[in-house]
């Protein structure tokens, strides 16, 4: 579930929890099992909204910038269920390598890049110190920040949280 958003003007009159209900009806009605909101963490009325609605942070990420050096890696068949959204479309392990982007790697580390933003990366292995290279957004657990050198945080979106509800 990404950008649900409500003009101040209609806050406390259910309406975000009304989006959040028909949001995850149609999720089911498509097949899904899980329903996720990327949510800025100082976004304090979003993480009570999910909260409220039975969501459960599931991860922490930080954003930096600068992009990941890909140029010595080769493509990965690896999984990984823990790839946030970009363009306001969710990673889908069916659409990898041909819609969404493609996983990379290396001795040292795991990366997706995603397609249509070919300057934004995400890391979901890290295994040694890196330096990011100029230009780009690069989104990395909270585990792998004591890993990347002189990094910079990205300005206006910092840390932000998926959190997760079982649809049933």
């Amino acid at each position: 579930l990404s950008g649900i958003r409500v003009d101040p003007g209609h806050w406390r009159m259910g309406v975000a929890d009304s989006l959040t209900d028909a949001s995850i009806v149609y999720a089911l009605s498509r097949g899904a099992s899980y329903a996720r909101m990327l949510i800025h963490d100082e976004n304090h009325r979003s993480i009570s909204l999910a909260l409220k609605n039975g969501f459960s942070q599931k991860a922490r990420y930080f954003f930096f910038e600068g992009k990941v050096d890909v140029s010595g890696m080769v493509p990965s068949e690896e999984r990984f269920d823990t790839l946030v959204n970009v363009g306001w479309r969710c990673a889908n392990h069916s659409r990898l390598g041909e819609e969404m982007g493609s996983l990379m790697r290396d001795n040292k580390s795991t990366v997706f890049v995603y397609r249509d933003h070919e300057e934004t990366f995400q890391i979901l292995e890290l295994k040694e110190e890196v330096s990011l290279l100029p230009d780009g957004i690069t989104c990395t657990p909270e585990e792998f920040v004591k890993y990347l050198k002189d990094a910079k945080k990205l300005e206006g979106f910092e840390e932000a949280s998926v959190y997760e509800k079982l649809l049933d």
